[in-house]
């Protein structure tokens, strides 16, 4: 089998009956005032687009007549954090505007948000990367940048064929792909990339051979890093189309290849992989790093976003009715310890490929062995590593790590 998990899982997973309450957020609160030493990083959601994709799962809307509301209310939610005494000692390693498309707003307005998080939570000086999309980098905004010293900008292409894009439901053309790349190239940007695998059948001929074109097509365009993931069925506008025509998907044996030639490809051009998706060039590993690798805090902001802090994991309130909730404007929320989230650490190690031996808990100890055995993962000394092998079965062995109450709240795909 080979399965495969949302692409949006961090732990704590928070689910419905964890609703916050005035009890619990009381207690958030209060832990806010405690003085405490820790690394963090800034994630903050922007839900507008110009156009939705067919396969987005995310907080999104192309409703962008409330941005006003909406710049005001992440500002309101950044006053309640800022000042408060574990906020102010924490180290921030970074800041990433996510979306939606961070860029769908003005450059004016992106900007004054990139403004105010830095003055008014003192981070300065620390990668700032920012999602975008080949329609909505205008000249302006790349400038823009420049001047706000954004470290980095991605942008879905999840595939360079004309035919593909239109079965997925993608809003940009190859032309403004193209014209992107080249633009922020000239002016000295970091480029990442989004490209995708593991496509439904959409009786395209030679699919699999698609997705090699459109790695082959990345590395000669000269992008800095690109994320190459697989489609995943659920939570979109495709599922129901999937579902309705009865769409097939590759084996598992194809997608395995499919991993094993394009990995190949990107190492034989200089790519390292950094992460399950994130093969670089330069830069580095900033959202996964922090959701999946060693237990690390993310103050996070705006609708839908997914936070932890001094042992409360965290979901905000989803757009629209974010920007008319009181702060702090959270929907989900549990508290959590420093065992379980020890726990949580180990069974995501996979999707940063590695991990410290010293980390690997005494409950997770027969389960490594049963990966060795199987030559999934390897003995390198102080860390375990994923083989070559292993890395195609990444979904897989999260899933084999994870305490079984946690596997229950998961919608998996399986290939057979």
């Amino acid at each position: 089998m080979k399965a495969l998990v949302p692409h949006q899982l961090y732990y704590a997973h928070l689910g419905l009956q964890e609703r916050v309450n005035s009890e619990i957020k009381q207690d958030f609160v209060q832990a806010l005032d405690e003085e405490k030493k820790a690394e963090a990083m800034i994630y903050l959601h922007v839900p507008f687009c110009e156009y939705i994709c067919g396969f987005c799962p995310f907080d999104r809307s192309t409703d962008k007549s409330s941005d006003d509301d909406y710049v005001a209310q992440v500002k309101k939610e950044i006053d309640f954090y800022a000042g408060k005494k574990f906020i102010e000692g924490l180290e921030f390693t970074g800041i990433h505007f996510g979306g939606g498309t961070p860029t769908s707003l003005s450059s004016e307005k992106l900007g004054e948000l990139i403004d105010y998080v830095r003055r008014e939570l003192n981070v300065y000086d620390v990668p700032l990367h920012v999602e975008s999309s080949a329609t909505t980098l205008p000249d302006g905004t790349i400038g823009m940048f420049k001047d706000k010293c954004v470290t980095r900008t991605s942008f879905g292409v999840q595939s360079f064929n004309p035919t593909l894009r239109k079965k997925v439901g993608i809003g940009a053309s190859l032309d403004d792909v193209l014209d992107t790349v080249s633009r922020l190239q000239r002016n000295g940007m970091e480029v990442h990339i989004d490209l995708m695998y593991g496509f439904p059948n959409f009786d395209i001929e030679g699919e699999r051979e698609i997705v090699i074109d459109d790695v082959k097509k990345a590395i000669e365009l000269g992008v800095d890093s690109l994320e190459f993931s697989q489609f995943y069925p659920f939570y979109s506008r495709l599922e129901k189309t999937i579902e309705k025509r009865g769409l097939s998907f590759p084996s598992e044996q194809e997608v395995v290849d499919t991993i094993l030639t394009a990995t190949d490809l990107l190492e034989r051009a200089g790519f390292t992989q950094a992460s399950e998706y994130a093969f670089h060039r330069t830069g580095d590993v900033m959202l996964e790093g922090t959701y999946f690798g060693e237990a690390t805090d993310t103050l996070a902001l705006g609708p839908s976003s997914i936070g932890r802090l001094n042992g409360f994991a965290y979901r905000n309130i989803t757009n629209p009715r974010y920007n008319t909730t009181e702060e702090p404007p959270i929907l989900l929320m549990k508290k959590t310890d420093p065992q379980q989230e020890k726990e949580w650490s180990v069974a995501s190690f996979p999707r940063m490929l590695r991990i410290q031996k010293d980390r690997v808990t005494e409950n997770h100890l027969p389960k490594f062995k049963e990966l060795l055995d199987k030559g999934l993962v390897v003995d390198s000394g102080d860390t375990f590593e994923l083989t070559r092998k292993g890395k195609c079965y990444i979904s897989d062995i999260h899933l084999f790590l994870m305490e079984e109450e946690e596997q229950k709240k998961l919608r998996v795909f399986e290939l057979t």
